[in-house]
């Protein structure tokens, strides 16, 4: 992963980070609360920065066709796990999820097929079949 950062002349990036992400870690930075004798103004910015970029980064990764697209998916992949118990076919993989982690445990696997799925298909352009092929991907999934 690849971020760009303008260093501002004589900051030190490792102290900055170092510093910023400690007293984050700590939820001190930016509470109003504490802020760090040893972390200037440059270094919270240039740390934002990085950390807004990463941020961007991994959210491009989760939801590669945006927000409304994930949410769709999820809801179709949601409604054919569901379909599955509520016509007593449940795959072995619910039932093991199930018998040992609840429907907190769907609720991941939900949001596991639904990101996979999204990653897999993210630049297919979809002519009718969307629904089709969540069917038949969550049933490959759990087979």
């Amino acid at each position: 992963m690849k971020i760009e950062v303008n260093v501002p002349e004589g900051l030190d990036l490792d102290h900055a980070y170092q510093s910023v992400t400690d007293a984050l870690a700590n939820g001190d930075l930016f509470s109003g609360k504490y802020v760090p004798h040893n972390v200037t103004k440059d270094e919270q910015v240039l740390v934002a920065s990085i950390l807004n970029q990463l941020a961007s980064k991994k959210v491009k990764q989760l939801l590669p066709n945006g927000f409304r697209d994930w949410v769709e998916t999820h809801h179709e992949i949601v409604c054919t796990i569901h379909a599955f118990i509520d016509n007593d076919t449940i795959p072995k993989r619910i039932q093991k999820i199930l018998d040992t982690e609840g429907f907190a445990g769907l609720y991941d696997l939900g949001i596991e097929l639904t990101t996979d799925f999204c990653n897999t298909y993210k630049d297919r352009e979809w002519d009718g079949d969307w629904i089709d092929t969540i069917i038949d991907f969550v049933n490959e999934k759990l087979q």
